[in-house]
């Protein structure tokens, strides 16, 4: 009779559960953990091309104002309108609809980045001019 109380339902059901809870916990746990550093590089590459096309596409006497521009639209500007429209497109048509318009809409600022950034690129070089070498001076 002892044995049977010592293993009850309600004690294995807790058992169980609390065990169940460790594994899936733990696994849980690491998948987040590995998402978080992988969202933290790709925050890190992000911000640094930023400053990096900012600086190859302003002069250099806007370089400043570049900067500023760059950060303010990605730190000011995008988060606001992000998440209203994002809350709007939401509440009027759910979920699936708004992770698709995102998806949508990060895949054409991408199609626009990769077309229009070379071009710009080649249009701020300075243009190279031919120096021809001085004759050495003769005494």
């Amino acid at each position: 009779m002892r044995d049977r109380d010592h293993f009850s339902q309600g004690r294995v059901r807790w058992l169980g559960s609390t065990a169940r809870l460790v594994l899936l916990g733990g696994l849980v746990t690491l998948v987040v953990a590995l998402l978080k550093l992988v969202v933290g590089v790709a925050f890190a590459l992000t911000y640094v091309a930023s400053v990096t096309i900012a600086n190859e596409l302003s002069p250099a006497r806007l370089r400043a104002t570049g900067q500023a521009l760059i950060k303010s639209t990605m730190f000011g500007l995008a988060p606001i309108i992000g998440a209203l429209g994002g809350g709007i497109v939401y509440g009027a048509l759910g979920a699936r609809v708004m992770f698709l318009a995102s998806t949508v809409v990060v895949a054409a600022a991408g199609a626009i980045a990769l077309a229009v950034v070379p071009v710009l690129r080649r249009s701020a070089e300075p243009p190279r001019i031919a120096v021809e070498a001085a004759a050495p001076a003769t005494p």
